[in-house]
């Protein structure tokens, strides 16, 4: 049986003569698909989250999985997909959606349970500017970070003459802090 419109004829016999039609629609059953939101600090891997559907009639099938994924720090709708390969019709089946969002947050380069930051050495005085490198080790991820892209480097005035120099690391990208 297929989605559509019905026509009953009633048609008198014997002691009664004459015919009445009467219509009848067969409506469209809701199928519901949610895909949950979900959220967790970077580390590299992607974020997914299982969804579900609900609501095939008489054991009918369709092929449904959940698409959503987010790896770098935002977000996104937590997508899927529904092919009609099985013995569901999509004529049949209006959908019901409730979908989530995945959520990605930048991690503090503050945090020193998973962030390690170097400390520059000690330079001697000689006239020239002393911009000293850091490094920034990631635990979580075991890399390295990149400067210009996950973080910045930044220093104080006077990065010449005698005294203390101070390195501001700066979160950037996928790392805040």
């Amino acid at each position: 049986t297929n989605v559509g419109t019905v026509t009953v004829t009633v048609t008198g016999t014997g002691n009664y003569a004459g015919a009445v039609a009467r219509t009848y629609k067969i409506k469209q059953a809701t199928l519901t698909v949610a895909t949950p939101s979900a959220s967790k600090v970077y580390d590299g891997a992607p974020l997914t989250a299982a969804g579900t559907i609900s609501g095939f009639v008489n054991g009918e099938t369709a092929t449904f999985a959940t698409t959503g994924t987010q790896t770098v720090v935002g977000g996104t709708t937590n997508t899927y997909s529904l092919t009609w390969d099985g013995s569901a019709k999509s004529s049949n089946y209006t959908v019901s959606e409730d979908l989530g969002a995945l959520t990605v947050t930048a991690p503090s380069i503050t945090d020193e349970k998973r962030f390690a930051v170097s400390q520059p050495d000690d330079v001697t005085y000689n006239g020239l500017e002393q911009r000293q490198d850091v490094t920034v080790h990631d635990s979580t991820t075991g890399k390295d970070l990149a400067e210009g892209t996950d973080y910045t480097l930044s220093y104080s005035d006077d990065v010449t003459n005698v005294g203390t120099v101070t390195v501001t690391v700066t979160g950037t990208g996928n790392y805040a802090g």
